[in-house]
């Protein structure tokens, strides 16, 4: 069962990560398009603002479901690295159930108000604002899968645990490497400078 969650949950990803290029690609394209049609031929396209504002509202609800997935959003590992590993897994449990039960909660609250804001239209495309914030669900809705699939990873898969539980770890040795090699170039200069 974990087995065709995990090949679901890749091609889901998959899937979520081209729509996000191809957002990406739009907004590039629209925001080079402006500044060229405002800055060379003093014009511009009406209602591209408005469209730039539905994809970034886009991409920044399903880039942050991504983020989760691949443990890059915001968190201050320093209390939890000092942890034993099951202890750190008993942490980022309860850390992924309350980013699940958070994301509920607005997941929740979000479907009634899109049915209230269905009929409002945008004054300048025409779209519906229901349109404009159906990510807001969506992409909430998959950071509790992600939630989900994070921990179930944690319990059942060791190479992606020990990938999440030993990344502090591995952050602190690189910067304890990168300090002493500094410190190491300071010293031959020092050195260097006395010599000569």
């Amino acid at each position: 069962m974990y087995k065709i969650l995990m090949a679901t949950e890749r091609v889901l990803t998959k899937i979520v990560e081209a729509i996000l290029a191809i957002l990406f690609i739009a907004i590039f394209i629209m925001v080079f398009y402006q500044v060229v049609l405002r800055y060379v031929f003093s014009s511009s396209i009406f209602g591209t603002a408005e469209m730039f504002t539905m994809f970034f509202t886009y991409a920044s609800a399903l880039g942050s479901a991504v983020m989760v997935r691949n443990r890059e959003h915001i968190k201050i590992s320093v209390f939890i690295d000092t942890l034993p590993i099951t202890w750190k897994k008993a942490i980022l449990t309860i850390d992924y159930v309350l980013i699940a039960v958070f994301s509920f909660f607005i997941v929740q609250q979000s479907i009634p108000w899109l049915f209230s804001i269905r009929t409002f239209r945008s004054p300048v495309t025409g779209v519906s604002r229901a349109v404009e914030s159906i990510t807001i669900p969506i992409g909430f809705a998959l950071i509790i899968l992600y939630c989900l699939i994070n921990i179930l990873s944690l319990y059942l898969n060791p190479e992606e645990a020990s990938e999440e539980l030993m990344v502090g770890d591995a952050e602190a040795r690189h910067a304890l490497e990168e300090a002493a090699e500094a410190d190491r170039r300071f010293l031959e200069r020092t050195d260097h400078e006395e010599g000569a």
